[in-house]
């Protein structure tokens, strides 16, 4: 047994010297020589070859006779213009909607100095999808941007805890 260990042992290491030997005398480029020489200029371009643009192809415009349901279809008319219909969005009071938490809620915003508000202890950091409980090793460092009531409301919002 003891001489077959030796004989492959010398024959990987004659294998070794011999690649070694056959790379270093390689002068092979290592990159390709280019189909034409850059001495050669390039075949000018055909105007008859060059791709004219098409058309513009006309707009899909639905028939209006076609669409218009009939007049009983109809329950009740739309309006007209399109400024009846928006909904007018109330403007905040100026105060940051981040530090006062509605009631009932699973998560909120973290305060202007990044810290989670009263009554939110578990810290999340939604580009990883992980949470920090109270007591964690980077529970102190993290800055939040999401901050849950419990670890329960963070694992429904698909966040896995953190593991140290």
């Amino acid at each position: 047994m003891k001489r077959f260990v030796r004989f492959a042992f010398l024959a990987a290491a004659l294998a070794a010297v011999v690649s070694a030997v056959k790379s270093m005398r390689r002068t092979d480029d290592p990159l390709p020589t280019p189909a034409t020489s850059p001495s050669e200029p390039w075949p000018p371009l055909r105007a008859d070859a060059a791709p004219t643009p098409d058309a513009a192809p006309a707009p899909n415009t639905p028939d209006p006779a076609a669409e218009a349901p009939a007049a009983d279809d109809v329950a009740s008319p739309r309006p007209e213009s399109t400024d009846e219909a928006t909904v007018r969005v109330p403007e905040p009071d100026g105060v940051p909607v981040a530090a006062t938490p509605t009631q009932g809620a699973s998560w909120t915003e973290p305060t202007d100095d990044g810290e989670c508000p009263d009554g939110y202890p578990i810290k999340a950091k939604m580009s990883s999808k992980i949470f920090h409980a109270p007591g964690q090793l980077n529970y102190d460092r993290t800055t939040p941007d999401r901050c849950y009531v419990d670890a329960t409301a963070a694992e429904a919002d698909g966040l896995r805890a953190a593991k140290r």
